[in-house]
């Protein structure tokens, strides 16, 4: 188990991961690291609160809906896009996760 801080990103077992790069870009862009774990669709809502250190994570569902949380928020969700159809929209997505560890303004 790697102990190093890290934005967890929940993945459903069912999404290819080639269709979540540009998240991946947007976090490596703002050099945070990462952990991407895929796990059975039912185990992705569970799964994307348990935050790590960092305290921020990130799920993406089977239906495409991918879901930027932090434990420091207490409404459901920060963002929220769907790796089908917002395709433009998906490195802010991990852009702003990774702004959300260092304390900078979302995108």
């Amino acid at each position: 188990m790697d102990r190093r801080p890290h934005i967890k990103l929940f993945c459903s077992d069912k999404i290819p991961e080639d269709c979540i790069n540009e998240i991946l870009w947007g976090i490596e862009e703002e050099e945070i690291p990462y952990l991407l774990k895929f796990v059975p669709s039912e185990e992705v809502v569970k799964e994307r609160y348990v935050s790590g250190t960092l305290e921020v994570g990130l799920g993406i569902y089977e239906n495409g809906d991918a879901v930027l949380t932090t434990r420091k928020y207490d409404k459901e969700h920060i963002q929220k896009n769907n790796i089908f159809r917002e395709k433009e929209k998906l490195r802010y997505l991990g852009s702003n996760s990774a702004r959300i560890v260092k304390g900078l303004p979302l995108k």
